[in-house]
């Protein structure tokens, strides 16, 4: 008998929403049977029935009893976050506490003459996040006795950089000796896996099914999966049950329509093929006439499918009781940075408006509490649901704005100010005019007022976000575009902050911007982290976020490690500096995790596991800026604490502090001078100083990228100066890519940094062998220095040569037009206009 693959269809997966409440339902069995024939997997009997005949041997229409059946699970069908518990689709099951997380890749595949392109993925990087598929019993060949073998397809990406090989693993949950490892090359970005699944059949004195369980392979490092699809010949089967297996989201305001479209609904058949099935099919039908938006209480809806029982289930319309407004939202912009990442943008609703000009709504987000008798629920509103009152901008002044639900009687206030946006442009010192503009957390007036601050005409704001909406426009053409050209792009414009708290998250796309602060100070929290040491930033000017990685925002985006710093630099903001002022991540130090509060918020989105915190990825500062200069500054983090994209940046007399690769970057030159380099605490763990991709773009390469020259590398003491870090548990660099530049010279290198060889430099994963990675060190002193080279890493030496060494000191060099591979338009001085950077 010839074996036939007969296409059906793919199963396509419904976007999945985390319901607020459970799914209450009723199951009953099949009450009539149904015909094999009646049944298919995604398409029409008609479609099925012709695919058959066209593959017999006569005319004659013929009924198979196999199919071939392919099931499809694919990353861009979900919302990111954590799954907070087990999601079936059909054989398909994704585990708790698995990830789906933002990420952008294209992929073609020669075979299928196909191109994909995915926006998220599947995060396998634990041993508890699992995708597995169960194998009903495929068909067998009754002249034969052969059985079908599966066909199990992933999607695939290294998540580890520096990784040449990385691979997944594919276990028989029954049977411990049933594994694969596959190894993959990590040379491209998306790879394509054909795994075969054999002998999926159990034979007919078996009833248990087989279960696979894909996880990160043996070697412990991140896999991202984009699609997977699992294919196998099937015995055709009879329909037995149909189930609610998810009722999706059951819990709504008043005001809110119900909506079915994120419910799950399965067939069962008797060989252990499970569908799901299409809600739009004509043999769907939702009785939800019961459901009124306009009363709060539960209510009963039903569906039936076909001749099965109806199932009826329970949705929730809960009473609004108090609304609180965001206006923070981050987003993925369609725009790549110079280097080539992913830009993850903050959206920040505008506070500030010029005469006539028309309200913006955009990024106004709202989260509303509602109750249904003793139950209390959080839902995120956005301004479809909202309206706003009050808005005028005939008139300069201070306008309050009223947003209310649109369905129920709450309201919250915010306001905002329409000013006459022309900036003073003033001379200021030698440097010539600028265009002045004051921040103080205390003032009381409108925003936009002029005054003589410290004998300057400055245009003054309560917040540093306002003060940028307005700097943001001068220069910039009916486009929205800078007109580079212009007198007025080309004018420096000056911000100056007085001394203070200022939580706010900030996006610095202005030209030629010089931020001027009262002070820095190297720590934010006292003892207790929920106050502040006011002793620490009396005298100091603080900006601070509470954003981390894997945790939602304020308008429900998942943050990613590009998306969760407190001040980001970005491509257009060339020329910015920064004086006397601390960019703080809130998420900085080891006791803001382990508060119980903040353990309680970690736990809900699995960041706290097995009494363990994960994810730890806490921004200050992401630069994507070329000629970006910093001096008498902090920057705070914990991991990933400030991030270079591309360009070349100039860091004199600051702070920087942190635990793993808490300075790195791509495509960078970035020279720290007089810098102290401090190791925080971390619990039994080591810590990594920086972590260097080197390019995204081939062949862009840097001789001179990360550079260290008369710093002081620290660590962490308790009260009594003992170091909360331990001996030679530091390491200066990992390679995060396969191109890694960094000097150190001149340093003064404490005993938390390691001397041992493989542990003072190494890899994220395996040995580079491109002779582009480049540790170098030159004159260092202190507990940890070296006169030889150490590291298991290719291309470590201790240099010698003077007047080499001198080179990496040398603006000339390292902040050429020309660096190695990478080019730019001109050469930079590497001074800051105003900011006195010394050049010692």
């Amino acid at each position: 008998m010839k074996k036939s693959k007969l296409f059906l269809g793919s199963i396509a997966l419904l976007s999945t929403v985390f319901a607020l409440g459970s799914c209450d339902k009723d199951k009953d069995e099949k009450s009539e049977s149904v015909e094999s024939s009646d049944v298919t997997t995604g398409q029409s009997t008609s479609q099925a029935t012709s695919e058959a005949t066209s593959e017999a041997s006569s005319s004659e229409e013929v009924s198979l009893p196999y199919e071939t059946v392919k099931t499809e699970l694919i990353a861009d069908n979900f919302e990111t976050g954590v799954f907070t518990a087990d999601k079936k689709y059909g054989i398909m099951k994704i585990s708790t506490g698995s990830e789906i997380t933002n990420r952008i890749r294209a992929y073609t595949d020669t075979d299928l003459n196909k191109e994909f392109e995915w926006s998220q993925a599947f995060r396998l990087d634990k041993a508890n996040k699992v995708i597995s598929f169960t194998t009903p019993k495929t068909y067998v060949d009754p002249d034969t006795g052969d059985y079908s073998a599966g066909k199990l397809i992933l999607y695939v990406q290294n998540g580890s950089s520096g990784l040449n090989v990385n691979n997944v693993k594919i276990q028989n949950v029954g049977d411990p000796t049933d594994s694969q490892v596959i190894d993959y090359s990590t040379s491209e970005p998306v790879v394509k896996l054909e795994i075969d699944i054999p002998n999926t059949y159990m034979g007919e004195d078996e009833e248990s099914l087989r279960t696979y369980n894909i996880t990160m392979g043996n070697s412990g490092k991140t896999t991202y999966l984009y699609q997977m699809s699992f294919e196998a010949v099937y015995d055709t089967g009879t329909p037995t049950s149909f189930e609610i297996y998810d009722c999706g989201t059951t819990d709504f305001m008043i005001g809110q329509d119900y909506s079915y479209n994120d419910m799950i609904l399965l067939e069962s058949y008797d060989n252990g093929k499970i569908e799901q099935i299409n809600l739009k099919s004509s043999d769907v039908t939702f009785d939800t006439t019961a459901y009124n938006n306009n009363t709060v209480g539960t209510y009963d809806l039903s569906v039936k499918y076909k001749d099965y029982d109806a199932q009826t289930y329970k949705i929730n319309v809960l009473e609004p009781k108090e609304i609180t407004l965001g206006f923070n939202c981050s987003y993925l912009s369609e725009q790549k940075s110079n280097a080539g990442n992913t830009k993850y943008v903050n959206g920040k609703a505008q506070t500030i408006y010029s005469l006539n000009e028309e309200f913006d709504e955009t990024y106004i987000n709202a989260s509303v509490v509602a109750e249904l008798g003793d139950s209390t629920k959080e839902f995120l509103v956005t301004t479809d649901l909202l309206e706003f009152s009050g808005f005028d901008s005939s008139t300069t002044g201070v306008k309050t704005i009223t947003a209310k639900y649109k369905y129920y009687d709450i309201s919250a206030t915010f306001d905002v100010t329409v000013v006459n946006t022309t900036v003073p442009y003033v001379d200021y010192s030698s440097f010539g005019k600028v265009y002045s503009v004051y921040v103080d957390d205390d003032y009381t007036g409108a925003d936009g007022e002029i005054a003589t601050i410290d004998g300057m005409n400055s245009m003054q704001f309560k917040t540093i976000g306002a003060a940028l909406e307005v700097l943001e426009k001068i220069g910039l053409k009916d486009n929205g575009t800078y007109d580079t050209t212009s007198d007025a792009y080309k004018a420096r414009k000056l911000l100056r902050v007085a001394a203070g708290y200022y939580n706010e998250k900030l996006e610095i796309n202005v030209p030629n911007l010089t931020i001027l602060g009262a002070g820095a100070c190297q720590s934010t929290h006292s003892e207790d982290v929920n106050n502040w040491d006011e002793t620490a930033f009396n005298n100091a000017t603080v900006i601070e976020w509470d954003s981390l990685y894997g945790m939602p925002d304020e308008g429900g985006f998942w943050q990613v490690t590009d998306s969760c710093q407190t001040v980001a630099i970005r491509d257009t903001a060339i020329g910015c500096e920064m004086e006397g002022v601390t960019l703080s991540n809130y998420w900085n130090n080891e006791k803001t995790f382990n508060t119980a509060e903040n353990l309680e918020k970690l736990a809900k989105y699995s960041l706290y596991l097995n009494n363990k915190v994960n994810e730890h990825r806490a921004l200050a500062l992401l630069c994507q800026a070329d000629k970006f200069s910093m001096n008498d500054c902090a920057l705070l983090g914990y991991q990933d604490t400030v991030e270079f994209f591309y360009g070349r940046q100039n860091i004199q007399n600051s702070y920087i502090s942190g635990c793993t690769d808490f300075i790195f970057g791509t495509n960078n030159t970035t020279y720290f001078n007089k810098c102290e380099i401090r190791v925080i605490e971390k619990a039994n763990s080591s810590s990594y100083i920086t972590a260097m991709k080197g390019y995204n773009k081939e062949g862009e390469t840097v001789k001179y990228g990360v550079i260290f020259n008369y710093c002081d590398f620290t660590a962490d003491t308790d009260s009594n100066g003992n170091s909360l870090v331990g001996d030679g548990t530091s390491s200066i660099g990992r390679t995060w890519g396969k191109c890694a530049t960094v000097m150190t010279m001149n340093c003064t290198l404490g005993k938390h940094i390691s001397k041992v060889d493989g542990t003072r430099y190494l890899t994220m994963n395996t040995q580079p062998t491109e002779s582009t990675v480049r540790y170098t060190e030159y004159n260092n002193t202190g507990d940890a220095a070296v006169t030889s080279g150490v590291g298991s890493v290719n291309g470590f030496t201790v240099l010698t040569d003077e007047t080499e060494a001198l080179k990496y000191a040398d603006y000339d060099y390292i902040f050429a037009d020309t660096n190695d591979g990478t080019t730019y338009d001109d050469a930079w001085s590497g001074y800051g206009v105003i900011v006195n950077v010394s050049k010692k």
